[in-house]
């Protein structure tokens, strides 16, 4: 068995009487360890990359530098470990774990502009399954930089390690790398806790980034899930004062709601070599009570804070799924008043039940039942069910259902990466060469348009409640000279626009032109439609009738003027 003398620069040899003995360097064990420092120098600014592509702020070359360094020792102990185990199975498995952290997050942050908290992480797993099973997500520039350390790696593991016994390193040694390894844990540990300041800040967003940028990802992780900043996010859950009084002596009508997954603001009337990509809703314009800017809530919940926001009327934590919190029992719960008025209360999604939790939260909102696509008994195409298969489900559902009722249909064929609809749609719009992921948008968005033509023009013939239509959020990465996502800055906030769609019976078409709605006004709208006597906390409007000067609108705790929106909407999203 070889020496270790070919693996190492310089080894060590125990000797009873005068102690470890250097041995000559060979050429062969010059070039595995300066492909060993390569290594870690790459890796470790992999890592300070990743640090820089998870915050809003440019770091200083200094501060890269410093925290290069920091990456760079931190690996090089536990490099250095593994190499005393003279496992290459560890390396290997140490390195795939990096890289799977450092994508899913870069993938969760570039998506949701948000973190991945360690809390949330198993709950989930079901949906990163769903995910990559079907490949549903979306590889980059950014993320082949990720593999810049491979082919070191590949080199480092060519050879056969030698066992422990094999090293014959002096005991001193031994202990001198496991202490420095201690020592450089405790200093960073240390760090964590001292970040623990930023974290009751009223900012909370700038503060994780602050972490982030200090102390890096996994600081900032194990010091929200230990120090409990998760139940601090919820506390910032604020059910309005504003209490509205729906009167009783109405009756009682059938609501649908109808969440359209990554719908634009811009897309609604957008051309591409004059063709409509959403005919049907251009028209649709025309014939209903048309918003056409409305504030999204968009933000670590993902689709769920659009869910959360219409449902509840209250702005969600913004940093995380309320979904997640076992423990909130969603008070203001539209759906718990119109279940309480006798409705029944119906979810169809075409995604599994345990996507972002909804098995969890939607029986605490008071549904009645969840279909989602097993339940629905339809079969997966791309990533979850076809809309026009849940659209036909759905619709078949409800003509049996006793009236009233209300029907909650979220779709899932225009999500992001949009390859679903190449599984079963294809349009004039994939040949957009500027941008594939432009492109297969935006064929996604002309096949949702065709599945809705067929389901409102079935909702409306039945005359037997209101429909409303709108989109969750703008859509992820989707920036070329066809379609840009429908985003302001405004102060130091980034606000998201969707269209929003009022029909039914009694209704005079019209399209708003002086101010913007919000997600916070859906729930009041439906209870005023729907006809139920009660009282509602909400600082929402009626979007079916409201004021002439609407109150402002809230963000992020923060009050905008509808109509001071709504003038730079039309300015800078023409």
């Amino acid at each position: 068995m070889k020496h270790i003398r070919t693996y190492l620069p310089v080894t060590w040899r125990a000797s009873s009487t005068t102690g470890p003995a250097c041995a000559r360097p060979t050429p062969i064990a010059w070039t595995w360890g300066a492909v060993a420092v390569a290594f870690v120098l790459v890796n470790a600014g992999k890592l300070t990359l990743f640090r820089q592509l998870l915050t809003e702020h440019t770091m200083s070359p200094t501060s890269l530098l410093a925290h290069g360094a920091e990456a760079a020792a931190c690996l090089l102990a536990v490099y250095w470990l593994i190499l005393l185990a003279g496992r290459r199975c560890l390396l290997l498995v140490f390195y795939a774990m990096q890289l799977l952290y450092l994508f899913a997050n870069l993938q969760y942050f570039q998506f949701f502009g948000s973190y991945l908290y360690l809390g949330e992480i198993r709950k989930l797993l079901p949906s990163v399954f769903s995910i990559l099973s079907v490949g549903a997500y979306h590889f980059d520039r950014e993320s082949v930089v990720f593999l810049a350390d491979l082919p070191l790696l590949l080199v480092l593991t060519a050879r056969k390690w030698p066992r422990w016994q094999e090293l014959r390193v002096a005991r001193a040694i031994r202990i001198s790398a496991v202490v420095v390894a201690l020592a450089l844990s405790a200093c960073w540990g240390w760090g964590v806790l001292d970040s623990s300041g930023s974290a009751s800040d009223l900012d909370v967003k700038e503060a994780e980034q602050h972490c982030v940028r200090e102390h890096g990802l996994l600081a900032f992780t194990m010091h929200d899930y230990f120090a409990g900043n998760r139940a601090y996010r919820h506390n910032l859950l604020q059910v309005s004062h504003r209490v509205v009084r729906f009167p009783p002596g109405r009756p009682l009508r059938s609501i649908y709601l109808i969440q359209v997954e990554a719908m634009d603001a811009r897309v609604v009337g957008l051309k591409y070599e004059g063709q409509e990509v959403m005919p049907f809703l251009s028209e649709l314009r025309h014939e209903s009570i048309y918003y056409p800017f409305t504030l999204s809530y968009h933000s670590g919940g993902g689709t769920s804070d659009c869910d959360f926001t219409v449902l509840n009327s209250v702005e969600p934590s913004r940093r995380a799924s309320v979904f997640f919190d076992g423990h909130y029992d969603y008070p203001n719960a539209l759906t718990k008043v119109l279940r309480g008025s006798g409705y029944g209360v119906y979810a169809f999604h075409g995604n599994v039940i345990k996507s972002w939790a909804r098995h969890l939260a939607y029986p605490r909102m008071g549904y009645s039942e969840f279909f989602d696509i097993a339940k629905m008994g339809l079969s997966e195409q791309g990533w979850g069910a076809p809309d026009g298969a849940v659209f036909d489900f759905a619709t078949q559902f409800t003509a049996t259902c006793k009236a009233p009722f209300f029907a909650h249909i979220i779709t899932m064929s225009s999500h992001y990466p949009y390859k679903n609809a190449e599984y079963y749609h294809h349009s004039a719009m994939e040949n957009y060469s500027a941008s594939p992921l432009a492109a297969r948008y935006l064929n996604c968005m002309n096949y949702v348009d065709g599945c809705l033509r067929k389901l409102v023009t079935e909702l409306r013939r039945r005359e037997d409640g209101y429909i409303i239509l709108l989109g969750d959020h703008t859509p992820p990465r989707v920036q070329s000279d066809a379609l840009r996502a429908s985003k302001l800055q405004v102060g130091g906030a980034v606000l998201e626009f969707v269209p929003l769609f009022i029909l039914g019976p009694g209704l005079e078409p019209r399209q708003e032109t002086r101010f913007v709605a919000g997600f916070l006004d859906v729930a009041p709208t439906i209870l005023s439609l729907s006809g139920v006597p009660c009282t509602y906390a909400t600082s929402g409007i009626d979007l079916s009738a409201p004021p002439a000067l609407p109150p402002p609108i809230h963000n992020d705790h923060k009050a905008y003027s509808r109509q001071e929106l709504f003038e730079l909407c039309r300015s800078r999203l023409p």
